[in-house]
């Protein structure tokens, strides 16, 4: 299937994980747009079939995607086949889990890391890489299904009297992407102190 939520034809093999409602996410991705400063270097963890970083690559200057979905990795190469060959080149895909790229060190170097996990929210080493010392400020963009997990490591990572937090908060939405439903989807932007 493929999808063109922003222009960017976005392709979900049947084991990919997709959005239900694009034309809401479409907004989410708008707002992480305007978040992310220009000719940043981008990790976005659990990045699917780089939903959000692709729509990065005009402004970016390199996005790093990765997720230990195996069936994603074919999906970004058919995504990178119909890109212009300048923004095809600056988005890389690993199959790799979060974990694996926080021990490995990817989001020391990031100017902005991108997390999209699944409702039980951040898995621990990937919270304790991004409270690391990293060699210059990172902005932090966290879009969340699972509210309770997102209070959860939003508490980790905000700095608080007594808390070992790193980061402050710049700015929180939510959005509605089942309306009659009570779930939000929330996206909060975070900056490195």
């Amino acid at each position: 299937m493929v999808e063109m939520p922003l222009g960017v034809a976005l392709s979900f093999a049947p084991a990919c994980f997709r959005q239900a409602n694009l034309r809401q996410f479409a907004e989410i991705v708008k707002a992480i747009q305007r978040a992310v400063p220009r000719k940043s270097r981008i990790v976005e963890l659990y990045g699917g079939v780089a939903t959000i970083g692709a729509h990065l690559l005009e402004h970016a200057v390199s996005v790093r995607c990765s997720d230990e979905n195996p069936w994603n990795a074919a999906c970004v190469e058919l995504l990178k086949r119909d890109l212009p060959a300048a923004l095809a080149g600056k988005l890389s895909y690993e199959t790799l889990s979060a974990v694996a790229c926080a021990k490995r060190g990817d989001l020391r170097d990031a100017d902005v890391v991108i997390v999209d996990p699944p409702r039980k929210g951040l898995c621990a080493d990937v919270l304790k890489a991004l409270l690391r010392p990293a060699p210059k400020k990172r902005r932090l963009v966290y879009v969340s299904c699972g509210f309770d997990a997102f209070k959860r490591d939003l508490a980790a990572l905000l700095v608080s009297s007594g808390s070992t937090g790193r980061w402050k908060l710049n700015h929180v939405e939510g959005h509605v992407l089942f309306p009659g439903a009570d779930h939000i989807e929330t996206l909060a932007v975070l900056v490195e102190c």
